[in-house]
């Protein structure tokens, strides 16, 4: 099924965009004319986003803002993008890093022929 396309955007991400900028972004810079929006503020934003334990969110609000900043300067509402002013990795901690256990060679026959086998029901996801 195909759903609505917002520009080249689903419908469904428009809207997941839009609960994050009236979650996070919205209540700290809404109420500022565009113009006085610094990269203080957007920091502001990013910060509490991460203490949260949403880095990737926090990481998507800084991409998010930017991409409405260039929007504005394209069409006359903005001289400048605060958000292009810093990276992310600038003022948010680094991820950490997570090595997965993994099926040593020697034991992929042992797992193959299980698989194979196996009789029980699918996962749905």
């Amino acid at each position: 099924m195909v759903g609505l396309v917002v520009g080249r955007k689903s419908a469904k991400h428009a809207a997941q965009v839009m609960r994050r900028l009236v979650a996070d972004v919205f209540p700290a810079i809404g109420h500022k004319f565009i113009d006085t929006v610094t990269a203080a503020d957007i920091r502001d934003i990013l910060l509490p986003i991460e203490e949260r334990g949403a880095r990737d969110v926090s990481r998507r609000a800084h991409e998010t803002i930017g991409q409405i900043f260039r929007y504005a300067i394209a069409n006359g509402k903005a001289t400048r993008n605060p958000a292009a002013e810093f990276k992310p990795r600038d003022v948010l901690k680094p991820g950490r890093e997570e090595n997965f256990a993994r099926v040593d060679g020697r034991d992929l026959p042992e797992l193959l022929a299980k698989v194979w086998v196996y009789d029980g029901d699918a996962l749905l996801f």
